[in-house]
């Protein structure tokens, strides 16, 4: 009857540590497999940073020489208008001779 009113202390005790063991091993377990994930996703977004940063490359230097070649094509046949007009210009006008 003393055992009834009594909880049972070095029984729970022992339980708690026979299940503690295994509880640890299933954490030990999943910090392993999340410091593998870890270390993937870590490699996959340095990958995806790289490529990022040669499209970025890639993007400037098109834009760059796309626009110096745009401009060149601008200044050429504004150039060419030019000629043009002046050429115009110089047949209209009649020169006294003399």
């Amino acid at each position: 009857m003393l055992k009834k009113l009594l909880p049972k202390t070095k029984s729970k005790k022992k339980e708690a540590a026979s299940s503690a063991l295994p509880t640890l091993d299933r954490l030990h377990e999943t910090l392993e497999m999340l410091e593998k994930k870890e270390r993937f996703l870590q490699k996959k977004s340095s990958a995806e940073i790289e490529k990022a940063k040669d499209y970025i490359k890639a993007k400037n230097k098109n834009v760059v020489h796309g626009t110096i070649a745009e401009n060149m094509d601008f200044m050429q046949r504004r150039n060419e208008k030019k000629a043009a007009t002046e050429k115009k210009c110089y047949e209209s006008k009649s020169f006294v001779k003399g």
